[in-house]
Order: structure tokens, then C-alpha cells, then sequence
């Protein structure tokens, strides 16, 4: 009896190895990225509890959206109390005009720090800057709540994809500002960059060359998939410390675009490199779009 009893105790084990396996790692992170088309007076009441309906299934942790508007923002807040968020108008630095806002589970992170810059001359001030529109990058220092794992989170939408010139100057911006945060947590940039990752702009972001004087970033999608097309102008990016380990287009209709969505992994911080001085980034070289 006692040896048939010690075989049902082990098998019971061998049973429950599978799912042991299966465990996920302890900083594992779901982001979404998400344009959810700024509303301009008509549909957004039914575009909007589609947009509700997407981000409430999919349960990322994180959430940035593109050109939601205040009553946009407000209306999103609404529908997935889970969450809690940082937005800024880029019209005047409070709640007029566009916004990158950033969603955040209230349960798992706790907000270390936040800003927004515009991409212009005078990025602390909010201005017009080298776009048709004003441009902004919205940012979010977080610490989970458990292991204490810091994350920078920076949500953008950059000019069109008419203003190269415009682009070109954002993303050296953008890179020095990642370079210059307070600490050296790891980083996502996620948002509606208006371009491809062959656009050179894109590629000096990434430092596809080895020559930009920032830390390699990688693009989630071609991580994943290596030489496929992926998504057009929408874009899941990261530094080095940090992995992907999936990642999705949403299809259901809402916006003009899809919502973006991937699983990253944390990693231990590296000494990321600290921001060269404007003198010594190269001019890029123009590019067809």
C-alpha cells in the first residue's frame, strides 16, 4: 500500500511538471501601442467603445495611445478603471490638443517619475517645433510593485511622412533625451513613428550602423520576425535590456490604425551610454520615403 501510494505521489508530479514549465518570467511586461485617430466631431462614440473593447481584452500592463484627445482620454479612463495614465495636450502643455498619453496598471506599477518634450528647438517649453503640428514624446519613470524593477516608458508620434527632415531631427532628440534619463532602468519607445524601419531616421534610432552615439535599440517586430514586413508607421522598440518574446497586430477595426502589442522580458540594467554632445552627431543623410 505504502509503495503504491509513493507511485501516485510521483506521477502526480511528473502531471504537474508541464505547467511548471510553462511559467512565466518574473518580468514579463504586455505593452500596447496604440493610434486611436484623433476625433474631429463625428463616430468617435462607436469608435470608442471599440477602442475600450481592444484594450480591455488584450490586458497589457502598459498602454500608450496616439492623438487621443482630452475627452478621448477621459472617455478611455472610463472604461478600463484597471488603469491609470499621464497625458499632456501638446497645444499647451495641459489638456488642449493631441496627446501620447500612457495607460499603466495601478496594481503593478508605481509612478516614479513623468514629463513630456516637444520635438523643437526649445523641447522644455511648449512649442511648435520642425513638423506642420505640433509634436511631442510623453514619458513615464515606473517601478513595479513587487520586484521594484524600474522601466522608462516614452510614447511618441512623429511627423509625418512628408517632414523626413523633421523626423530626422526628432529621433536624434529622442535618443539623447533616453540617454540622458536620471537612471539607467531599462527603456521601451513605443508609438506612431510615421515611418519604416529602412526609413533612415528609423535606422539611426535603432543604430542599425553601430555609429550613433546611443545605445542599440531594437524593433520588437523585426526581432520576431526578421526581414518580414510588419507594421507600416507603428512601432514596438527597446534598449538592450530588455527582449521580446511575441508580438501581435490586433485587426479589429477602430482606428485607422491597428493596435500594436508585445510581450517583453526585463533584464538586469547595463551602463547605457551617456548622451553625446550636439557637436558630434553626424548629419543624416536624406532619404527617400
Amino acid at each position: 500500500m505504502a509503495r503504491r501510494t509513493i507511485i501516485i505521489v510521483l506521477a502526480g508530479l511528473f502531471i504537474s511538471m508541464p505547467c511548471l514549465a510553462k511559467t512565466e518570467p518574473a518580468n514579463q511586461i504586455k505593452v500596447m501601442s496604440f493610434n486611436v485617430k484623433v476625433d474631429l466631431g463625428g463616430g468617435w462614440g462607436d469608435r470608442g467603445d471599440r477602442v475600450r473593447e481592444i484594450i480591455a481584452s488584450q490586458n497589457a500592463d502598459i498602454v500608450g495611445i496616439q492623438e487621443g484627445l482630452a475627452h478621448q482620454v477621459s472617455d478611455i479612463q472610463a472604461g478600463v478603471p484597471q488603469y491609470t495614465n499621464y497625458a499632456v495636450g501638446r497645444n499647451d502643455g495641459q489638456s488642449d490638443g493631441e496627446s501620447c498619453a500612457i495607460y499603466y496598471k495601478k496594481d503593478k506599477f508605481n509612478l516614479n517619475d513623468k514629463g513630456t518634450f516637444w520635438f523643437s528647438n526649445t523641447p522644455d517649453k511648449v512649442s511648435h517645433g520642425w513638423d506642420t503640428w505640433p509634436r511631442i514624446c510623453t514619458w513615464v519613470h515606473l517601478k513595479d510593485k513587487k520586484s521594484g524593477t524600474g522601466l522608462y516608458v516614452y510614447n511618441v508620434h512623429l511627423a509625418a511622412f512628408f517632414s523626413q527632415g523633421a523626423r530626422q531631427k526628432s529621433v536624434r532628440l529622442l535618443a539623447e533625451r533616453i540617454a540622458d534619463r536620471k537612471t539607467k532602468d531599462p527603456f521601451i519607445v513605443i508609438g506612431d513613428f510615421n515611418m519604416k524601419t529602412n526609413n533612415s531616421a528609423m535606422q539611426y534610432l535603432l543604430n542599425e550602423d553601430g555609429e550613433t552615439p546611443y545605445a542599440k535599440m531594437t524593433d520588437a517586430w523585426q526581432a520576431i520576425y526578421p526581414g518580414e514586413r510588419g507594421p507600416r508607421w507603428d512601432h514596438i522598440t527597446f534598449g538592450p535590456d530588455i527582449k521580446v518574446t511575441s508580438i501581435e497586430l490586433d485587426e479589429r477595426e477602430a482606428s485607422d490604425h491597428q493596435a500594436l502589442v508585445a510581450n517583453l522580458v526585463l533584464t538586469a540594467p547595463t551602463n547605457t551610454n551617456i548622451a553625446a554632445k550636439a557637436e558630434d552627431i553626424g548629419e543624416l543623410k536624406p532619404v527617400q520615403n
